[in-house]
């Protein structure tokens, strides 16, 4: 604790102990654990924001970066059940859930643009909903 208390402090002033404590809780348990142990220490605004933007850019790094180092990996859930799942999998894709079988090309050309779409929705979405959500509460 010793070498943190420095940035720490000089990060998040007296709150510094109560940033931890919330992000303790977040790791353990995730987002709404996080506002529930901030609301219940009465942890200020600013240095709560701080510390969301904080954690979103650490993750932002670390699930990339245990991705990489995984890579070579092999799946320990791939059995079985793993190959008939992917297989399914596949073979919904392939159809296009209209029962005709798709060429390669056909799913690569249609394939980014529904996902640029989709995300695109889902992003409209969360905009609407940010705005919107002083007028709900």
């Amino acid at each position: 604790w010793a070498p943190l208390r420095g940035p720490l402090a000089s990060a998040f002033g007296a709150d510094a102990l109560k940033v931890v404590a919330a992000l303790a809780a977040k790791n353990i348990g995730g987002g709404l654990n996080f506002v529930a142990v901030a609301g219940a220490l009465g942890l200020s605004p600013a240095p709560l924001a701080a510390a969301l933007a904080a954690d979103n850019v650490m993750a932002l790094v670390y699930f990339p970066l245990c991705s990489y180092l995984g890579r070579d990996e092999p799946d320990p859930y791939a059995g079985e059940a793993g190959a008939e799942a992917e297989a399914a999998a596949a073979a919904a894709a392939a159809t296009g859930g209209s029962g005709e079988v798709e060429t390669a090309e056909e799913a690569e050309d249609g394939g980014d643009e529904a996902s640029v779409a989709r995300l695109g929705s889902a992003l409209a979405l969360g905009v609407a909903a940010v705005a919107l959500s002083p007028r709900l509460c």
